[in-house]
């Protein structure tokens, strides 16, 4: 999986997308799912002190995957459940 990595030394960034903490200076966690047509497909903000968890955002990116190939709704169970028949393609690989 390709993704972009940057840096926001000037917080320009986390000020732009309403991540700036302006009284503590700091940024929250922040998640951006953004598609190749720069549509916000999901949005997630985590205080500091929490945790993110890699196999939710991968869940999430396989229902975008899910929706843009199938259209309207995705299973919204569990990473392994979403592919629902076992004989079948998988349409997860990411």
């Amino acid at each position: 999986m390709r993704m972009a990595v940057l840096s926001d030394k000037n917080q320009s960034i986390s000020r732009m997308y309403g991540m700036l903490d302006e009284e503590e200076g700091i940024s929250l966690k922040g998640l951006f799912i953004i598609d190749k047509n720069q549509l916000i497909r999901h949005i997630t903000i985590n205080e500091i002190c929490l945790a993110r968890s890699v196999d939710e955002t991968l869940r999430i990116l396989e229902m975008c995957k899910f929706v843009d190939e199938f259209g309207n709704t995705c299973p919204a169970g569990p990473r392994e459940r979403l592919n629902i028949t076992s004989n079948g393609p998988n349409y997860f690989n990411i």
